[in-house]
């Protein structure tokens, strides 16, 4: 959808199809795949959007700059008067954009995947295929730092982990 079908009571893309593009949908629903852009870029609902368990998102995003949408980084961009609301369910599948994805990063580097206006029922986000990041690193989906958003984060490492890279960081320095 690269035009507006923002008219249309519901869309709904069933199991095996794809919804795609940097147009307006009305209400919609998910069980197959929602990849926004043509290429990076967002897509709006005007409505409220409804993940299904067995839904894919498949997202493209720039390891090296994290502005949301705007033919940078996927978005899907969820508003309405009185709705907008989001039901998260489903898995998210990331690709790369840039050459050295995400190997520059800092620990709480994050990208803005979903806005929405009205409330979310958070049944989980999982993670699917997902860009290589350093060792001892991970992805995680955060849907409580900034109400509104959803992001897909760099979470800093815990203090248990921190401690043992820095014993591993010794241990290699003793041997040289």
């Amino acid at each position: 959808v690269d035009g507006s079908i923002a008219t249309s009571p519901l869309t709904t893309v069933n199991s095996g199809a794809t919804l795609a593009g940097t147009g307006t949908v009305g209400t919609l629903t998910v069980s197959g795949a929602l990849a926004p852009g043509n290429s990076a870029g967002t897509l709006s609902v005007v409505g409220n959007v409804v993940l299904d368990m067995g839904s894919s998102l498949d997202w493209e995003l720039d390891g090296g700059d994290n502005t949301p949408g705007g033919g940078i980084n996927d978005l899907l961009a969820i508003s309405g008067t009185g709705v907008g609301n989001l039901t998260l369910d489903g898995t998210l599948n990331v690709a790369a954009l840039d050459s050295d994805p995400f190997s520059s990063l800092g620990f709480d580097a994050h990208w803005t995947i979903i806005t929405y206006t009205g409330t979310l029922t958070d049944n989980g986000l999982d993670l699917g295929v997902m860009p290589s990041l350093p060792e001892g690193w991970g992805w995680e989906v955060d849907t409580t730092s900034q109400p509104g958003e959803v992001w897909l984060v760099v979470p800093e490492p815990s203090a248990a982990l921190l401690g043992l890279l820095g014993v591993l960081g010794l241990l290699r320095r003793r041997r040289a």
